[in-house]
């Protein structure tokens, strides 16, 4: 059997308005897992908004994976670990806000833990559990 990963975004594609995975989802992600394939949930938010999502949804078992920070890391959610980081260099993002600054355009970025933006902005909800 060739194995096979499905990717799915989270907000407004696995998760419904109420950010809720529907019973049908759930059911046909675990079918396909019991079947020997995986599973990766991506998204751009920080691994820990991620995680919690994963725990309420019991995917915390072989097969399932996280890629966040729009897959500047992928996780193992069964291993519990890092399997891939990708960090920009600082130097690197004070260069891409000062270019985005120079077309007064918005930029946020990424703590371990946190997104860090300059001013608080209707996006920014779209990050909140």
């Amino acid at each position: 059997m060739n194995t096979k990963i499905l990717f799915s975004d989270l907000d407004g594609t696995l998760l419904n308005a109420k950010k809720e995975i529907t019973p049908a989802s759930k059911a046909a992600i675990e079918e396909m897992i019991s079947k020997g394939h995986k599973f990766m949930m991506a998204t751009g938010r920080p691994i820990q908004s991620a995680l919690k999502l994963a725990e309420s949804f019991g995917f915390i078992q072989p097969g399932f994976y996280i890629s966040s920070y729009n897959g500047a890391l992928i996780y193992d959610c069964y291993e519990k670990k890092t399997i891939q980081k990708l960090a920009i260099p600082y130097e690197h993002v004070r260069f891409l806000f000062d270019k985005a600054h120079s077309f007064q355009l918005h930029c946020h970025t990424y703590s371990r833990t946190h997104v860090l933006s300059e001013k608080d902005t209707e996006e920014l909800e779209l990050y909140k559990n």
